[in-house]
């Protein structure tokens, strides 16, 4: 096993005041870090992934998702110089997705083709599964498909601006 630090505290000497907040934050849940390049964000994350290992997370409990295979790659190697990172899942954002997928093609319905799911497979998904999306007092009417279609561009619309529930409902209450 390769030598690590000896110990695998926060390296508090290394954040400023916001960095440090987010990398000790509660255990609890999630932490989002945004942040432009050379901001030290990689730094923020292993050290949050340390103070998850030092209070008793798994690290096979920890999920770090980023969005480009130079960036899964240089987490990785961070990490495995500080913490047994065995177990641990350090995936793109993509790659993570297609595994679920890939995964559970039969359950989800939805097939990939090289790597993409297709228009066809959205719209079956849509379809076999419009009634657990909460939808009140929707009418399908003569044309199924056609609401099903608009459905699927709208959010589509909503993940490409990342929209969220909570701010939709703030801009339209």
């Amino acid at each position: 096993m390769e030598t690590r630090k000896e110990t695998n505290q926060l390296e508090t000497g290394a954040l400023n005041a916001m960095q440090l907040e987010a990398a000790a934050s509660p255990a609890s849940g999630p932490v989002l870090v945004v942040a432009g390049p050379g901001t030290g964000k990689t730094r923020v994350i292993v050290e949050r992934i340390k103070h998850l290992v030092n209070n008793n997370i798994k690290p096979s409990e920890i999920l770090c998702l980023t969005f480009s295979e130079k960036a899964t790659l240089e987490m990785q190697e961070r990490l495995e110089k500080e913490i047994d990172t065995t177990n641990m899942q350090i995936k793109t954002y993509h790659s993570f997705a297609y595994e679920i997928l890939d995964q559970t093609v039969l359950e989800s319905g939805i097939g990939i083709s090289g790597g993409v799911v297709s228009r066809i497979s959205e719209l079956v998904w849509a379809m076999n599964n419009i009634d657990s999306f909460g939808f009140k007092n929707i009418e399908i009417g003569n044309d199924p498909y056609r609401i099903i279609e608009s459905m699927v561009d709208g959010i589509s619309t909503f993940k490409n601006e990342v929209v969220t529930p909570e701010t939709h409902q703030l801009k339209h209450t």
